[in-house]
C-alpha cells in the first residue's frame, strides 16, 4: 500500500474557533482511497488542554477525524 503524506501546511487560528482549509486533490490512478484529516496544536491554551484531557503541559495535543472514503473512477 502506497502512502502520500501532505504536512508542512501552517495556520494560525483564533483559541476556540475553527476555520476551513480547502486544497485539491488530482488522482492519477483509480480505485478506491482512504483519507485521514489530522492536525496537531502547538503551544496549546489551558482551555484546550483541559478539553483535551492532556496530562503534562509539554505534551502535544493532536486532533482527528474519522477516514474519508474516496473512490475514483477511471474518466476519458
Amino acid at each position: 500500500m502506497d502512502r502520500c503524506v501532505i504536512s508542512d501546511i501552517s495556520v494560525e487560528i483564533p483559541p476556540l474557533q475553527q476555520i476551513t482549509h480547502s486544497f485539491c486533490l488530482h488522482f492519477l490512478v483509480p480505485g478506491e482511497y482512504t483519507l485521514l484529516a489530522a492536525a496537531v496544536i502547538d503551544n496549546p491554551s489551558d482551555i484546550l488542554r483541559a478539553r483535551a484531557k492532556a496530562t503534562s503541559p509539554s505534551e502535544p495535543i493532536f486532533c482527528r477525524r474519522p477516514p474519508y472514503r474516496v473512490r475514483v473512477h477511471e474518466t476519458a
